[in-house]
């Protein structure tokens, strides 16, 4: 049996009072009497203190305390593997871990954090996590058992953080070594070391910690577990696990010793971690709001003959069958009930929906969840299924853990709309509209419309395809362009707007817009003349002359108003007087125009024109105005003659006689000329 094993840490005294501590507990040690009569030392007096009962049960933090010496090397798999069990089954509840290895003395192996045991791929329990890599490869059992130590750390761990409210120790022996007063640890009086190990446990429950203390392989170790935590021992009817103390087991039933630990903290329950998927991949989010309705399945009991653990606390019938809840810190929302009452669990299924609210932006994508099932005899089991609607209905079985990874991904759509050129004139010209379309979110979506204001459905327009077929990835861009005629006013530019909709691999849509505009250049109204006569010509002194007129709007794409009609020999054509003796001229007139142009009006007007014998000009002019307010006049001259009469006479001749005998005679020619 070793008395003193270790030494005093470097650093906890001044080396003076070091090499004086060592003197005085070699002192100590020689004059304390071993198994001398009926000493009783008052270290012996140390009594267990009150063991708080749990708070709260799943997702909460927990210190594990692993005993390491050198006992538990034969059976270091063992221990593995069943830490490891107990570890999974917490995984993805929200459950954090510290870790305490004890034998001389105690360390923290993995720091003095808390580790959040979590489901995915690069988590703790992951091939080449932290925790796996510890039980792998430096849990390895050696050395005393020092109770004592082991609890001072933990100690040590609530004081630098928040009390974890579970302390589960671990161990297969009574402590063979205690840390005394000077920081030395001590083996030799296994009374002692229990006594320094019960103190430094009453500190641990006093920080709030519930401890609960797993034997192993010794059937005489009992006394001293309650000893440590309390007298009641679990499994036990009607003792929840928030109020037991202690179990006790052999090697072969520790995997299924501590996965009924898991159970009872955990089960019946539903865990949801929630991830939204952002430039930086998935990341935890918070403050996320969930709704979980349960109601139990069982024929013939209430929906509500169940009892809230999480998030709220009392009966269903009282509570209502829906509670509402938002991620914590890490990203996690929990649901725990009890079917039947807290006292007597009763074996029902349950019914659990779940549907949250989406973050804003985003939408739910799926759900990968697994279910953690503890069987009568404490096998476990796992199963996997993928949520891919929310609400979704989830069986919960009495010993079921059921926890879900709950992704949103970034449904994002930007959407650009171009004009080439940006002005035309009035009267039109072509315009190509260019979109582009980019899936600014985190998953593929399908392109399934694209719309435009001006010009409807643009699937099969110019090159755009847009029925469903084209798929975009993530970042990815859709482009496609379209040709229009466009015609307008000055003063009121064409604008139109693009709609693309994009649709996700389970149904999700979201649309985004784009505008574009096009000016026009102001134009001048354009419009000409034709003019005919009849006649052409009058002899002189004149006559009345018919002038048909014909005014055409040559300005394309914009109407004009014919508002004058004017001559510079008449005056004005729409009324009779003076010369003009009729007309069927009149104004305002109309004259609407195609892309080309071409509206006319036509009308006639008689007037009167007499003179000398000359070529007689005028000049017609119209006035028009367009829609903008500019005015422009035409103008279009005509001749008509007036000829000279020439002199008129009349030759009238006789001849007397008409008739002469031969061979001939006189005859009398009379001229006269009128």
């Amino acid at each position: 049996m070793d008395l003193v094993s270790g030494s005093i840490p470097a650093g906890r005294l001044p080396l003076g009072y070091r090499i004086g501590a060592l003197c005085l507990l070699t002192v100590l040690l020689t004059v304390i009497p071993f198994g001398v009569g009926n000493v009783t030392p008052a270290y012996a007096q140390t009594l267990p203190g009150a063991n708080p009962d749990l708070t709260t049960t799943c997702g909460l933090d927990v210190i594990m305390v692993l005993d390491e010496s050198g006992s538990l090397q034969p059976y270091a798999d063992v221990v593995r593997t069943s830490v490891r069990d107990l570890l999974v089954a917490l995984s993805g509840t929200g459950s954090r871990l510290a870790l305490v290895e004890f034998n001389l003395n105690a360390r923290t192996p993995l720091g003095n954090g808390y580790i959040a045991l979590t489901d995915d791929a690069n988590g703790p329990l992951s091939p080449t996590g932290d925790l796996t890599l510890y039980l792998d490869n430096n849990y390895v059992p050696s050395g005393y058992t020092n109770w004592d130590a082991a609890f001072a750390k933990v100690a040590e761990l609530n004081q630098n953080q928040s009390a974890a409210p579970l302390v589960i120790f671990f161990t297969d022996d009574t402590p063979t070594v205690y840390t005394n007063q000077f920081g030395a640890d001590v083996g030799g009086d296994e009374s002692r070391a229990l006594a320094e190990a019960i103190q430094s446990a009453n500190q641990v429950k006093a920080q709030g910690s519930h401890i609960f203390v797993v034997g192993v392989g010794n059937v005489n170790l009992e006394n001293r577990l309650i000893d440590i935590s309390g007298p009641d021992r679990f499994p036990a009817t009607n003792l929840p696990f928030a109020q037991a103390d202690y179990t006790l087991t052999d090697y072969d039933q520790l995997a299924a010793a501590l996965r009924q630990i898991a159970f009872s903290l955990c089960g019946p329950s539903v865990t949801v971690t929630k991830y939204a998927n952002g430039a930086n991949g998935p990341q935890l989010i918070a403050n996320q709001s969930f709704t979980g309705q349960v109601t139990i399945a069982n024929a013939g009991q209430p929906a509500t003959a169940f009892v809230w653990t999480k998030p709220v606390s009392g009966p269903a019938a009282q509570l209502g069958s829906t509670q509402s809840t938002t991620t914590a810190a890490n990203g996690t929302a929990q649901w725990q009930w009890t079917p039947g009452m807290l006292q007597s669990p009763q074996p029902w299924n349950s019914q659990f929906v779940l549907n949250e609210v989406n973050l804003p932006g985003y939408y739910f994508a799926n759900a990968l969840c697994a279910r953690k099932t503890l069987s009568p005899v404490g096998g476990f089991t796992t199963n996997t299924f993928t949520l891919n609607t929310l609400p979704a209905t989830i069986t919960v079985g009495p010993n079921d853990l059921i926890t879900c990874n709950v992704y949103n991904e970034r449904l994002s759509l930007l959407v650009a709309k171009s004009a080439n050129p940006t002005t035309v004139p009035e009267a039109g010209g072509d315009v190509t509209f260019a979109f582009d379309i980019t899936n600014s979110g985190t998953a593929p979506v399908s392109l399934i419309s694209l719309s435009d204001s001006a010009f409807g459905n643009l699937h099969g327009q110019g090159n755009c395809v847009t029925n469903g077929s084209t798929t975009l990835a993530v970042g990815a861009h859709y482009q496609c362009t379209v040709t229009k005629r466009i015609a307008g006013n000055v003063g009121a530019p064409h604008r139109n707007t693009v709609t693309a909709t994009v649709r996700t691999a389970n149904g999700v849509t979201t649309t985004g817009t784009a505008g574009a505009t096009v000016t026009f250049r102001d134009s001048t109204p354009a419009a000409t003349i034709t003019r005919a006569v009849d006649p052409t010509a009058h002899l002189e002194p004149g006559g009345l002359f018919t002038h048909v007129v014909t005014i055409t709007n040559n300005s394309a794409g914009e109407p004009l108003q014919l508002t004058a009609l004017t001559d510079s020999r008449y005056g004005d054509l729409t009324s009779t007087g003076g010369a003009i003796t009729a007309s069927t001229c009149a104004v305002p007139q109309q004259l609407t125009s195609g892309n080309q142009g071409g509206a006319s009006y036509r009308c006639q007007f008689t007037a009167a024109l007499t003179g000398a014998p000359a070529l007689y000009d005028d000049s017609l002019t119209a006035t028009v105005n367009d829609d903008d307010g500019n005015t422009a006049t035409f103008a279009r001259d005509q001749s008509v003659a007036i000829l000279n009469r020439l002199p008129e006479a009349t030759l009238q001749g006789a001849i007397s006689p008409t008739a002469l005998p031969e061979p001939g005679g006189a005859v009398l020619f009379t001229a006269t000329v009128t």
